[in-house]
């Protein structure tokens, strides 16, 4: 897969249909979370390490295959109601996570691993639904798509690689408490799952990546 603009543009058409229906409520409503989450690994095309030979013959002198593990982060998110159902958000998120290359076929050596920490720091925004009428009472499920920056640090800051995100998946808002006056007009747990794409970065093939990603958080609605 080259692009996510696809994946998102189903997403944002599932969304747009369900706004048809959208129930009267006060926009504007503005929505504080934070959490922990985590990113599924991601493995890059392998990669030979050639040699020309005397003659014009090439020749490999090992195979190397890298990848980022799972990418643990902690989350911070910021809502506000735009419509009836409809809201905008933007999330801050840090994590840590390993570019890990395995080396094999080596003529010298045989085989090897190198692993290198990498900082994850990732920046979004995005539109959510909350759907209508598939809950009643505490339980909301809703849909997500949105996409932002991406910054990765390496291990003794000694380079930095940039590049950007994409994410569409839904999940559920659950509520502990419900207000309709007082400052604060709710109080819950969220839980989301989405698939994340990549690209840019530490990519070392120049594709765009996809992984599985799921989080878990509290939110304030004020």
């Amino acid at each position: 897969m080259r692009t996510p603009l696809a994946a998102l543009t189903v997403v944002a058409a599932l969304l747009a249909a369900g706004s048809a229906s959208a129930q009267a409520r006060p926009p504007g409503r503005l929505e504080v979370g934070g959490g922990v989450g985590a990113m599924g690994a991601i493995h890059f095309a392998s990669v030979p390490a050639l040699e020309i030979a005397p003659g014009g013959k090439t020749l490999t002198l090992f195979q190397s295959q890298s990848g980022l593990e799972t990418t643990p982060a902690v989350v911070a998110r910021l809502g506000i109601r735009i419509a009836s159902r409809w809201w905008a958000e933007s999330a801050f998120g840090l994590g840590s996570t390993n570019l890990v290359t395995d080396i094999t076929h080596d003529r010298e050596t045989g085989a090897a691993t190198v692993s290198e920490p990498v900082t994850h720091y990732a920046v979004e925004g995005g539109l959510g639904l909350r759907l209508r009428g598939a809950s009643p009472g505490r339980l909301k499920p809703f849909l997500g798509a949105g996409g932002g920056y991406l910054r990765e640090v390496h291990d003794g800051q000694m380079f930095v690689d940039t590049g950007w995100s994409a994410y569409a998946g839904g999940g559920i808002h659950y509520a502990l408490k419900q207000a309709a006056t007082g400052a604060v007009k709710g109080l819950g747990i969220r839980v989301d799952a989405r698939a994340a794409f990549a690209g840019g970065g530490t990519s070392l093939d120049g594709d765009v990546h996809v992984a599985p990603a799921a989080g878990a958080s509290v939110f304030v609605r004020f």
